[in-house]
């Protein structure tokens, strides 16, 4: 039996099990809540709702367009799924060895496209799809690591409404091939739903190369990781360090999107950069329903904030290729952080206007 007065049928008030402690109503417990200075978050949206027929479609002609970007003749489709096997072996097991600009190799990045790029889509897809982004004509957007345009070209298949923006985007890599074959992968897209394509301007560098303009919106997927590993400086340092180089990227007015692998080291740096980005004025927007410290901030490996969504929906030949290669997968997980800073809407004005709302005193 379920012993917990939280979790059961009684009515509020009436016992339930051996405990004779009643149940408190939500009004009592959002009033305690306030007393204690925790402001009840509203709930909010869905972080992985279901993809929209036309992103569906889209994802699924991800590998003819592919095909018609960087082809394979059949000898190289036999070795494909080998390929695909040694290169996850080297993002896993031999990332300690793994070369920074590793793909430049054609066969690498092949292999990366078809198959990371593909899940990586989905993943994101599905993220930017409740993402409360808004990008409007004339903004520049920064992609760091940008390898072979994931994250533009998932922006590009969730979200319709911005594809008639005049956007232009700064894509940064070490890896000048995979920028290359990202941009013909992003133009094809553009072709197939008809619209004209956002501005690419491809940069070969790393994080911190110097760019023209300060821009709107900075973002990075799958990047950090590849950073912190076998660093010699300490997590915390490589935090400020980062955290400087995104302020300098931005303008005053600006958002940050930060998209991690869903393990316990990407979950510490995502709120590591969460409180750093705080004292930049940047507040968490997405997923995070409040401001306060992050209750899952994976010290010592233990709860990390992640999300996992069941694959099901994910193209049936993506599914195939991963069985082929011997990489199945039922589910897939990211952490994620998408926060934003307004001049005008300073953190104090912010909670102000909460407590406000609350009805608690203002010296709290």
């Amino acid at each position: 039996m379920n012993r917990n007065p939280k979790y059961s049928n009684s009515r509020p008030g009436e016992k339930s099990g051996k405990t004779d402690r009643p149940i408190k109503r939500k009004a009592e417990q959002g009033r305690s809540m306030v007393r204690l200075g925790f402001i009840r978050p509203e709930e909010g949206p869905a972080v992985f709702p279901p993809l929209t027929s036309g992103s569906g479609n889209l994802l699924e002609q991800f590998p003819s367009i592919v095909q018609e970007v960087m082809p394979l003749d059949s000898k190289k489709r036999r070795q494909l799924n080998d390929d695909i096997r040694q290169l996850s072996r080297s993002l896993t097991d031999e990332r300690n060895t793994r070369r920074v600009g590793y793909m430049n190799d054609p066969s690498v990045l092949s292999a990366y496209i078809r198959y990371y790029m593909w899940w990586n889509l989905v993943r994101l897809v599905r993220l930017f799809t409740s993402l409360p982004l808004e990008l409007e004509d004339g903004d520049f957007a920064l992609d760091l690591g940008s390898g072979p345009l994931t994250l533009p070209v998932a922006l590009w298949i969730a979200r319709p409404d911005l594809r008639d923006k005049k956007i232009s985007w700064y894509c940064v890599d070490v890896s000048q091939n995979a920028l290359s074959a990202g941009e013909e992968i992003f133009l094809h897209f553009a072709a197939r739903t008809g619209n004209t394509p956002w501005h690419i301007t491809r940069v070969k560098g790393e994080a911190g190369v110097p760019l023209h303009r300060k821009v709107r919106f900075a973002a990075s997927a799958n990047m950090f990781n590849e950073l912190f590993w076998n660093n010699p400086r300490s997590l915390e340092r490589q935090i400020q360090l980062y955290a400087g180089i995104i302020e300098n990227y931005v303008q005053p007015q600006a958002s940050v999107l930060l998209v991690e692998p869903g393990i316990p080291a990407a979950g510490r740096f995502i709120s590591l950069m969460r409180e750093a980005l705080g004292r930049l004025d940047f507040l968490p927007v997405f997923p995070c329903p409040h401001t306060e410290l992050c209750p899952l901030a994976g010290k010592n490996s233990r709860k990390w904030c992640h999300f996992v969504f069941d694959t099901a929906s994910a193209p049936a030949q993506l599914h195939k290729l991963s069985g082929d290669s011997g990489l199945s997968k039922d589910r897939a997980a990211l952490t994620f952080l998408y926060a934003a800073r307004d001049p005008d809407d300073r953190p104090e004005k912010r909670k102000r206007r909460i407590r406000e709302k609350a009805g608690t005193p203002e010296r709290f």
